[in-house]
C-alpha cells in the first residue's frame, strides 16, 4: 500500500493505491450492523476512523448514502440505500432515488473476490448483470453506487462539484481517492487523477460531508478532517457513516480441521462410523461424536470430511486460538451425505451465540465454501457446528480455518 498527499497540488486529493498481487489483503465492508444474523439492514453509524480501528484496517474512505439519521454524533443508525454484500451475505437493495427516474436510480456495483492466492479480483458491474453466474464471485465484498465514475478508461461527464471519495481498478492496483477537506471536484477533475495511476474502472462514493479517508501505517490519520461549519455542525472532524470500504490483512490462517484426516482409513473402506467411545474415534481438538466419510463420498475434496448426523446429538465443536476484541473470518467447506438426495441444514454458534445458518445443496462431488465474519471478545473462540436436519439429510463440513485482521 502507498498513500500519496497531493492536497497541496492544483487538484487537492489524498489517494492510496494498493498492490492487488499481495496473498495476505483482502477489501472489507467496515460496518457494524445492529443484527449480524439474521442479516439487519439497519446499521450503526461510525465515523471512518472508527471503522479502521474496530476491524484494524490499513486504509479506508467512506461508503454510500444511507436514510436514517444525519450523522451528526454516536448512538445513530442508518440504513444503506444501495446494494450490499458482505462475505457473500446481502444486507440491502438499491433503494436510492434520484430526480426524472422512476423508482430508485440507477446502480452500479464495486465487487470484490475473496483471496485465492492470485491476488485480489475486483470488478465495476451494472446493476442487471449481478445475477450473471461469473459475477457471483464478487459478493464477497460488494457496495453500490449511482455514479459511474470512469468506465473503460473514459471518465463520465458528471458536472457536480463536490468533495467526493472514490473506488477504483486499474489491471494491477486497487485505488482510493478521497477529496481534500476545501475543494470541490468534478469527474472532469478528478478523472486526470485516476488515470495516471492506471485507473480504468471506478465508482463515486457519498460525498460532501462524508467523505472521508484514513490511512494507517505511519501515517495513522484522518487525512481528510472536517473543519469550520461542518466540524459544528458533525460533532467534530469525522462525520458519523454507515459504513466504509477498507483493506486488512488477514494473518495467520490456522487451518483447524487436522482430525478431520485421522485416523486413514483402510484400502477399499469407503467410511467409518464414529461414535466417540474410543480413542480411534477422538478427532484432534474437537468435541462431539463423529461420522467420518472418506474420498470416495465426496470426490472432489480428495479427504475425509465430517458428517453432522452424529449419533443423535448432531454438533461437533472445538476452541479456536484468536487474538482479543478482533475481527476474524471463519472459512469452511460443506455439502450433504452422499447417501442422501436433498438438502441439509446446518448452524454456526460461536460462544454459545449462533452467528449464521446454512443450506447445503446435494452434489456428490462437490462442497461448496462459506465464510462467517466475527468479531472475538477474548484469546479463544469456542465453534460449534449443528445439524438441524438429521438422518440422511445431515450436512458435511470439512476444511475450517480461521484467519483474523491483524493488530
Amino acid at each position: 500500500m502507498q498513500y500519496y498527499d497531493c492536497s497541496s497540488t492544483t487538484t487537492k486529493v489524498h489517494i492510496v493505491t494498493i498492490d492487488r498481487s499481495r496473498p495476505e489483503y483482502e477489501m472489507w465492508i467496515l460496518d457494524d450492523p445492529t443484527i449480524r444474523n439474521p442479516p439487519s439492514n439497519v446499521f450503526n453509524l461510525q465515523t471512518v476512523p472508527d471503522f479502521a480501528a474496530s476491524y484494524n484496517a490499513l486504509a479506508a474512505v467512506n461508503g454510500y448514502v444511507w436514510s436514517g439519521d444525519e450523522g451528526t454524533g454516536p448512538g445513530q443508525t442508518g440504513i444503506p440505500q444501495t446494494t450490499l454484500y458482505e462475505t457473500g451475505i446481502h444486507y440491502t437493495s438499491n433503494t436510492s432515488t434520484c430526480p426524472g427516474f422512476p423508482g430508485s436510480c440507477p446502480e452500479v456495483l464495486m465487487g470484490f473476490t475473496p483471496q485465492s492466492g492470485n491476488g485480489l479480483d475486483v470488478s465495476r458491474i451494472p446493476q442487471d448483470d449481478l445475477s450473471a453466474p461469473a459475477n457471483q464471485k464478487y459478493t464477497y465484498t460488494l457496495h453500490g453506487s449511482n455514479s459511474t465514475v470512469m468506465n473503460s478508461g473514459g471518465c463520465t461527464s458528471d458536472t457536480t462539484s463536490n468533495r467526493w471519495s472514490v473506488v477504483g481498478y486499474s489491471p494491477t492496483q486497487i485505488v482510493l481517492l478521497s477529496t481534500a477537506t476545501d475543494v470541490g471536484l468534478t469527474h472532469a477533475e478528478i478523472c486526470p487523477v485516476l488515470s495516471a495511476f492506471g485507473v480504468e474502472e471506478a465508482v463515486r462514493q457519498d460525498g460532501s460531508s462524508a467523505a472521508g479517508m484514513f490511512v494507517g501505517g505511519s501515517i495513522n490519520e484522518h487525512v481528510n478532517p472536517l473543519v469550520n461549519l461542518d466540524y459544528f455542525v458533525y460533532g467534530g472532524p469525522a462525520r458519523h457513516v454507515a459504513y466504509a470500504v477498507g483493506l486488512v490483512q488477514l494473518y495467520p490462517r490456522q487451518v483447524q480441521n487436522s482430525g478431520f484426516e485421522a485416523p486413514v482409513l483402510s484400502p477399499g473402506e469407503a467410511w467409518r462410523r464414529m461414535t466417540g467411545a474410543s480413542q480411534e474415534t477422538t478427532l484432534t481438538g474437537w468435541n462431539g461424536p463423529a461420522d467420518l466419510h472418506s474420498a470416495t463420498d465426496l470426490v472432489a475434496r480428495g479427504q475425509q470430511i465430517i458428517d453432522l448426523n452424529q449419533s443423535g446429538s448432531g454438533y461437533v465443536e472445538t476452541t479456536l486460538a484468536t487474538p482479543a476484541d478482533t475481527y476474524c473470518l471463519l472459512r469452511f467447506y460443506h455439502g450433504v451425505n452422499h447417501h442422501c438426495n436433498q438438502q441439509a441444514t446446518f448452524t454456526v454458534d460461536i460462544d454459545g451465540t449462533s452467528v449464521a445458518s446454512f443450506t447445503s445443496t446435494y452434489d456428490p462431488n462437490s462442497l461448496q465454501e462459506a465464510r462467517v465474519r466475527f468479531k472475538t471478545t477474548g484469546t479463544a473462540a469456542t465453534l460449534r457446528f449443528t445439524s438441524t436436519t438429521g438422518g440422511c439429510g445431515a450436512a458435511t463440513i470439512d476444511d475450517v480455518s480461521v484467519a483474523c485482521t491483524k493488530q
